[in-house]
């Protein structure tokens, strides 16, 4: 079992004062870290944001300047992903991201 963090940046600044901006996933950027998850209980995992890696999918965050803006995050997403077998039945929990 892996979880996967994705982090989600606005790379045109001015859309920050757009209350009706929505976040366009193919133009901007997402960078992403999966954390392995092969122990059993409650683990603190701390992750910098200089591991994350740009999203390879240019429909899902890969379209965007491509340089890292910590200021400009706006949104976080959490997958759980199901490894080494897909379709297996993958348990985690995320507290206090």
């Amino acid at each position: 079992t892996a979880v996967r963090i994705r982090l989600y940046e606005i790379d045109d600044p001015a859309d920050f004062n757009n209350a009706a901006y929505a976040y366009q996933r193919g133009s901007n950027d997402a960078w992403e870290v999966d954390v392995r998850v092969d122990w059993i209980g409650w683990r603190a995992v701390s992750k910098k944001y200089s591991t994350f890696t740009l999203s390879k999918d240019p429909g899902n965050g890969g379209s965007g300047n491509k340089i890292k803006q910590p200021n400009q995050i706006t949104g976080a997403e959490i997958n759980l992903l199901s490894l080494p077998d897909p379709g297996a039945s993958p348990e985690a929990y995320v507290d206090y991201l």
